[in-house]
């Protein structure tokens, strides 16, 4: 079964391919200006605790763009989703639609992360506590809030 493609999942994917085309473009137009090392492990507490030459900048994005490939072929194979509830012929469409909907907004927000710490690590700069709160706190909440749209609708 091919699960329609929303506006909401449509837009998660125009947000995603820009991200990625941003990040690229970024370490592209600033290269020359980043210093030569720069941290490329962060401890728990947000400081570096390892650093690396600037080509280590590049992990990072190759992480987010191999991500979005993945999660983007598995969008397309929904009978392989582990969907946690028995799918019938009733229930189907909507159980793929929740769940495609779920799998997208956590695309995007791992997109968001690893930019954002790929830019936080070009700078030099430590990691702020916030910032991996509030990454928790989207990606977690976002699957509880989608688990439990989930149970709704089976």
């Amino acid at each position: 079964m091919k699960v329609k493609r929303t506006v909401y999942t449509i837009l998660l994917d125009v947000a995603c391919c820009t991200i990625l085309a941003g990040s690229f473009l970024y370490l592209l137009l600033q290269w020359e200006h980043f210093p030569e090392i720069v941290p490329s492990h962060y401890g728990f507490s947000g400081t570096p605790d390892r650093w690396s030459d600037k080509s280590s900048l590049l992990v990072t994005p190759l992480m987010a763009l191999i991500i979005f490939c993945g999660i983007t072929v598995t969008e397309r194979f929904p009978q392989i989703w582990n969907t946690g509830v028995k799918v019938t012929e009733e229930n189907r469409e909507r159980v793929y639609s929740v769940l495609h909907h779920m799998i997208s907004t956590i695309k995007f927000l791992s997109l968001v992360i690893l930019t954002s710490i790929s830019v936080i690590a070009s700078l030099a700069k430590p990691i702020p506590l916030w910032f991996l709160l509030l990454s928790l706190l989207l990606l977690f909440g976002s699957m509880v809030f989608f688990l439990i749209k989930l149970l709704k609708v089976k």
